[in-house]
């Protein structure tokens, strides 16, 4: 206090050369508030507190505790800040906030970088880390765009930029973007990111190591599945089994491979017993009643196994299991006692509706357990109608076969055999002989080609 001052004035003037609220001797312009460090000196233009301090608040919770409405005040027309309600202002063209561990060491800090001075450009905030030592800067924000080891987030709608937002990920080495999802017992982790080599995108599943998708920065080529390291080799370039369920429209030509250079369709098996790979097939007595594709317009044909000599029914060899049938059957229920008082009504017997039937996908773990070389009675299977394929059964005991003799049924059981009289085969043709067989059952590759 000075003379008649109502107020405490803490050396404005500078008259107390020794400081103020100590019987010792201070630094100027210092002050020790609660008698911190038993009175002592804090130094020139320091001030020690014990105890809290609140501003805008008289009952501050923490060391320091600020209480405002919140929110900015306007701007004057260089777009500099007026007075506003904000609690906690921090000011700066660099590091405007920063933290340190419990043991003084230097551990976070938010800048405020690439101020241009201008009203458009006023800085990009950035938080920097320095878990390792070094400062690391990990996150920026810029235009409503997200920043990972960047502070130039790109926002991938220039020409509009309110409408679409964007987190930008950047780094020396493989940078990337990592999703998991945590259970119980575990977690499961996925990630996107840059090859080191190629810059090529990569969508790894970290759990197993394995990488599930790759798209060539140099020609946009995209890989699925298990593939070399140089791969993909093609526009799609797909590591496994393709499953399409829709339609293939070709400009171009159909080249196959080693497994993909024939034609299949799909049939049930109401043979009654397991067929197999290789089995030579006719079309069962009954109609189709199960459909697939666009609109439902590509029949399953029931079939049977080949016992005769020139069946004009033959449609094919079996290649491999595809799915099994599920079937629903639904029961209509007796009329109500109040419906039998209806003079319209009539008392009719519990009925059952026609069978359902639907296909039921194998899930991976089931197929991985099957031997899709064979199909069992009520499932539903692929078999060859058109080109060449490595497993037809045939018989040789009852002609010797060679390469590029015609075959047909026989009357051993799924087996095909040589045409011995082509007048006859009119219509019972399987196809022509890849490979010879000089006597006995076997398989030989064939080029199935059903007329």
């Amino acid at each position: 206090m000075r003379g008649s001052d109502s107020w405490l004035r803490l050396n404005q003037d500078g008259a107390f050369a020794s400081g103020v609220h100590t019987p010792g001797n201070f630094a100027p312009n210092s002050l020790n508030v609660g008698g911190a460090g038993g009175w002592g000196n804090p130094g020139a233009g320091n001030v020690w507190v014990t105890g809290r301090v609140g501003l805008g608040t008289q009952r501050p919770l923490y060391r320091l505790h600020a209480l405002a409405p919140g929110g900015f005040g306007g701007e004057d027309a260089n777009g500099v800040s007026l007075e506003g309600n904000v609690p906690v202002v921090a000011q700066s063209d660099s590091t405007a906030i920063g933290i340190l561990n419990a043991q003084g060491r230097q551990a976070f800090a938010l800048n405020v970088n690439e101020n241009l001075g201008t009203t458009g450009a006023r800085g990009v905030p950035i938080f920097y880390d320095k878990y390792d030592g070094n400062w690391h800067p990990s996150l920026s924000l810029k235009m409503g765009s997200v920043g990972v080891g960047t502070s130039s987030p790109i926002n991938v709608a220039a020409d509009a930029p309110d409408r679409r937002r964007s987190v930008h990920v950047a780094g020396p080495l493989t940078p990337a973007f990592v999703l998991e999802q945590t259970y119980a017992t575990g977690s499961d982790k996925w990630a996107f990111f840059l090859s080191s080599a190629f810059s090529d995108l990569l969508i790894r599943d970290i759990n197993n190591n394995a990488d599930r998708l790759k798209i060539r920065k140099n020609n946009g080529y995209v890989g699925i599945g298990p593939l070399p390291w140089y791969a993909p080799e093609a526009i799609l370039d797909v590591g496994g089994d393709l499953k399409v369920r829709g339609n293939i429209t070709f400009t171009g030509s159909l080249t196959g491979g080693a497994k993909g250079g024939y034609v299949m369709d799909q049939f049930v098996n109401k043979v009654g017993e397991g067929l197999e790979e290789g089995d030579v097939v006719v079309i069962g007595k009954n109609q189709a009643s199960l459909y697939y594709g666009a609109n439902n317009n590509i029949p399953i044909p029931e079939i049977d196994i080949a016992r005769r000599t020139f069946v004009t029914r033959v449609c094919g060899v079996v290649c491999e299991i595809y799915t099994e049938i599920k079937s629903e059957v639904e029961e209509e229920t007796d009329p109500t006692a109040a419906e039998v008082k209806r003079p319209e009504a009539k008392i009719a017997k519990k009925r059952v509706k026609p069978e359902v039937q639907q296909r039921q996908a194998f899930t991976a773990e089931q197929l991985a357990k099957l031997d899709r070389r064979k199909i069992a009675p009520g499932q539903i299977g692929w078999m060859v109608t058109l080109g060449t394929f490595a497993h037809c059964k045939v018989d040789a005991d009852i002609a010797p076969i060679e390469v590029g003799d015609l075959l047909t049924t026989s009357p051993t059981r799924g087996h095909a055999q040589k045409v011995a009289d082509p007048a006859k085969a009119g219509g019972a043709i399987v196809g022509k002989a890849l490979g010879a067989m000089r006597k006995g059952k076997g398989k030989i590759p064939v080029l199935v080609s059903l007329k």
